[in-house]
């Protein structure tokens, strides 16, 4: 019975501590919830379409929050030169970093701040796009290229 007893003690602690470095970090990412809003390309749901002008050059704005989410999380996109302007429109600071795409990334962007970048995005297939500060906790997505 002591045995009994005494696992129900750990369980109990071990369960309090869990709930503990949970709470910590989640305060720790930062609060408040802003939503995200695409501002460029047409959108539907989370996912849109690049738009591309006359020039060439496909356009879309991705909203990075703090749901640890962007806005939009899939972005379809013809093969070619695409501009990305990533706005965060939360108060925890993000990034976005495109896999295997060098100079597809967005350093640090503070609460309220935007960075546009340009890449070219040849062969069709999924690329995907991540906060990796928050990768962990489901912040990525993907540029599309049919």
């Amino acid at each position: 019975m002591r045995l009994t007893r005494l696992t129900a003690v750990r369980r109990a602690l071990l369960v309090g501590v869990l709930a503990a470095v949970l709470a910590a970090a989640v305060a720790g990412c930062g609060g408040g919830s802003t939503g995200g809003k695409p501002a460029a390309g047409s959108a539907t749901g989370s996912t849109a379409v690049a738009t591309r002008g006359s020039d060439g050059i496909a356009r879309i704005t991705i909203a990075a929050n703090d749901n640890y989410t962007f806005v939009p999380a899939t972005v379809q996109v013809s093969p070619g030169p695409i501009e990305v302007t990533v706005r965060n429109v939360g108060k925890v600071p993000h990034n976005l970093v495109a896999r295997g795409v060098p100079g597809a990334a967005v350093d640090f962007l503070d609460g309220g701040q935007s960075a546009t970048l340009r890449f070219t995005l040849a062969q069709p297939g999924s690329v995907p796009f991540v906060c990796t500060y928050h990768e962990r906790m489901g912040m990525t997505g993907a540029f599309v290229v049919r």
